[in-house]
């Protein structure tokens, strides 16, 4: 029954309620989540969305790394598999992926504006395709060095802001206790 009432109490928290079962996780409220949190977005947006998230567990800085490519290669930019797959084929408008580091763990995911009459469960089918795909067989060299060089810009573009320098140094300092590793 208290799963149940705060499962309807976060059903429409958007991307607020992945901090908050980040939270219960840590306070041992809720067990960790082992399967992407999805919701289908039809209304009040003129057009139909799908929103992909996972909550992962604390990890290695190179283990976030890694984690943060494998979503950069699945949908970072006009050369990612989301992109390829589909967009090009007009399933979908537009595909954006995401990662955020939180105290706690990690929040990932991908965001999918559907084209017009497209269901969300065909689009998810392609999405478990390309999962599926890369925990298999991994991504090529030239999308690991793609999602490097993107990594990279992102960072050095952190890095010429003082404000995000300023936050991620911070972080590391606070989280990992050593800001020398960004």
């Amino acid at each position: 029954a208290d799963a149940l009432r705060a499962s309807l109490m976060l059903a429409q928290g958007g991307e607020f309620a992945f901090v908050l079962f980040t939270t219960a996780v840590s306070f041992s409220l809720l067990d960790r989540q082992t399967s992407e949190r999805l919701s289908v977005m039809e209304a009040p947006l003129a057009v139909p969305a799908i929103r992909f998230g996972w909550a992962v567990p604390s990890s290695s800085v190179d283990e976030q790394a890694a984690l943060a490519t494998a979503f950069r290669i699945l949908g970072g930019g006009v050369r990612s598999r989301a992109q390829r797959v589909i967009v090009e084929r007009g399933l979908a408008r537009r595909v954006e992926s995401w990662s955020e580091r939180r105290d706690g763990g990690n929040l990932v995911g991908m965001w999918i504006e559907l084209s017009s009459r497209v269901s969300a469960d065909r689009v998810r089918r392609f999405i478990d395709g390309m999962l599926r795909q890369l925990r298999t067989a991994g991504p090529s060299r030239r999308e690991v060095e793609r999602a490097r060089r993107s990594s990279l810009r992102e960072e050095l573009e952190r890095f010429e802001d003082p404000e995000m320098r300023a936050a991620t140094l911070a972080w590391y300092e606070f989280t990992l206790g050593d800001a020398t590793r960004w």
